[in-house]
């Protein structure tokens, strides 16, 4: 007798299978997204003495560039805010690690580390994927390897 999959099982079927996709596509644009931003970053370099209110425009042979006005960040002044809340400061205080790091001091006792960031979420494709103009087949892995040709890991 046939297996019912319920509704929602379907739903998230698709979903899943829609993140892998869409995963292995932006897999192949990782260099060119990767060399954009390096690009961007080195023309931004070439504005960073000029006002920050002000922005810029720059061009190529093929393209122009707008380049904006700074943004804005906000910062909070931690001795003024400690002198009007006392210790009351304490109870939610946390800046980055990296800031941290970057005094250079003894860290012993003063960092904690605990599981509350976000989870990874990795697709591993379970079919062949089918590339559009290819006439590659999509054939089902079952043979207890995952798709790098490694035997699958077995949940306990």
């Amino acid at each position: 007798m046939p297996q019912q999959i319920s509704a929602e099982h379907e739903k998230r079927a698709h979903t899943i299978d829609e993140f892998g996709e869409l995963d292995r596509q932006l897999r192949l644009w990782a260099p060119t997204i990767r060399r954009h931003n390096e690009l961007r970053k080195i023309i931004q370099s070439w504005f960073e003495l000029i006002d920050p209110e002000l922005g810029a425009t720059a061009a190529g042979h093929a393209y122009q560039v707008i380049i904006g006005p700074k943004a804005n960040h906000r910062l909070i002044d931690c001795r003024k805010l400690f002198a009007q809340i006392g210790d009351n400061f304490f109870d939610w205080a946390n800046f980055p690690l990296e800031q941290f790091e970057a005094l250079r001091i003894d860290s012993h006792g003063l960092i904690t580390e605990e599981r509350s960031g976000s989870r990874s979420v990795t697709p591993v494709p379970l079919v062949a994927a089918v590339v559009p103009g290819t006439t590659a087949a999509t054939k089902k892995n079952t043979e207890g390897k995952n798709p790098r040709g490694r035997p699958r890991k077995i949940a306990a």
